[in-house]
């Protein structure tokens, strides 16, 4: 019997992780246009991000609440989740292909879309718990859940 419980197509871990690497490629391709987005006086060079934190390395903690509070109060949960839509639709090309199907580029948006809002609300939950995670949860959760509408279509 092929493929198991999948109805013979099987999982394919290659495809996997192809579409893993082009959709994490993309982001990070797709950043400089959506800095583009971002106000100028609320935009910061990475660079500057590293100096900070290893000026900063003795007192970590406290510094990192008011500067990932900083990025909070200047939508940074949003550009970050903006961010990963091209990574999203990646995998859904990915997927799409390799299953002959054009159902991942329709569904994996549905699932940015959802996943972002879980992490928005989620965002606020852990706010008064911690910056950083709170800052990173609307992008993290529009990724897995586009991604996992990506991979559901494409079954």
């Amino acid at each position: 019997m092929m493929g198991g419980m999948s109805g013979g197509h099987g999982s394919d871990g290659g495809v996997q992780a192809a579409a893993l690497v082009a959709g994490i490629a993309a982001i990070f391709a797709c950043w400089p246009l959506v800095r583009t987005l971002i106000p100028v006086e609320s935009q910061f060079a990475f660079a500057d991000l590293v100096r900070e934190h290893w000026a900063h390395r003795e007192a970590l903690e406290p510094w990192l609440s008011r500067r990932w509070a900083w990025l909070a109060l200047h939508r940074y949960p949003l550009w970050f989740t903006l961010a990963t839509l091209p990574g999203i639709m990646a995998v859904a090309i990915v997927q799409g292909i390799a299953k002959r199907t054009a159902w991942p580029l329709l569904l994996a948006p549905l699932g940015w879309i959802g996943g972002g809002g879980i992490g928005y609300l989620l965002y606020r939950d852990f706010q008064s718990v911690s910056w950083p995670a709170a800052v990173i949860m609307p992008a993290t959760f529009a990724f897995l859940g586009g991604a996992v509408g990506a991979r559901l279509a494409a079954t």
